[in-house]
């Protein structure tokens, strides 16, 4: 199968179902016992600032965004093979080892609320678990660090914007450090090996 302009989207829109699948079978279904990963200083002294979450559930129709807007259909063949497998590899690691995130301490910080309401029912779907490594923040990488290697002139920009979500994800207390840490070289190292040895828009 050959990705063209044309059927880009419905392939878009296949990895983004199987993506939001997976990741709401792995909350559910686990092989692993789930854990507490430590928590960094630098990570506490970070204050709870719930309207960030309005940055951080946008990361992935952003990273979306990017794919959705290129016309390089070998940037779009290589995104859908990187961001395919490292799914598939987070999948076995939230199963042999699930981590979770405590939201104790925030939940009396919360008040009354559109943003508060939102934040409060985000979290009773994503239960906090599965956040080492953060698929989303694994999958903007992926879109923006193959952009950079295909040379588009907004990559450096979309680059630019990766703190800016991880920090978003880290005020709201949703997302380890070193999870978006772990996620960002594992974005890296996938998107370098689709970049190395995919050269044709073909599946097959």
């Amino acid at each position: 199968m050959l990705i063209t302009l044309k059927n880009k989207k419905a392939l878009i829109t296949t990895n983004f179902i199987f993506f939001n699948v997976i990741y709401l079978i792995c909350i559910y279904f686990h092989i692993g016992e789930i854990r507490l990963l430590p928590t960094l200083e630098l990570e506490k002294s970070i204050p709870f600032v719930p309207q960030a979450l309005w940055l951080y559930i946008s990361i992935q129709s952003f990273s979306y965004y990017i794919v959705v807007n290129s016309i390089d259909t070998l940037f779009i063949q290589r995104w859908f093979v990187s961001s395919l497998l490292f799914t598939l590899f987070c999948t076995a690691l939230y199963q042999i080892f699930p981590t979770t995130i405590n939201y104790e301490n925030t939940f009396v910080l919360m008040s009354k609320g559109y943003t508060h309401s939102l934040l409060f029912h985000f979290r009773d779907i994503s239960t906090g678990l599965n956040s080492f490594p953060s698929l989303f923040i694994g999958i903007l990488t992926i879109s923006t660090f193959l952009n950079l290697l295909h040379r588009s002139p907004k990559a450096f920009v979309y680059i630019c914007l990766i703190p800016l979500f991880i920090l978003s994800g880290l005020l709201i207390k949703q997302i380890y450090l070193s999870g978006a840490i772990a996620s960002v070289l594992l974005g890296v190292i996938f998107s370098l090996l689709t970049y190395k040895f995919i050269h044709s828009e073909s599946l097959l």
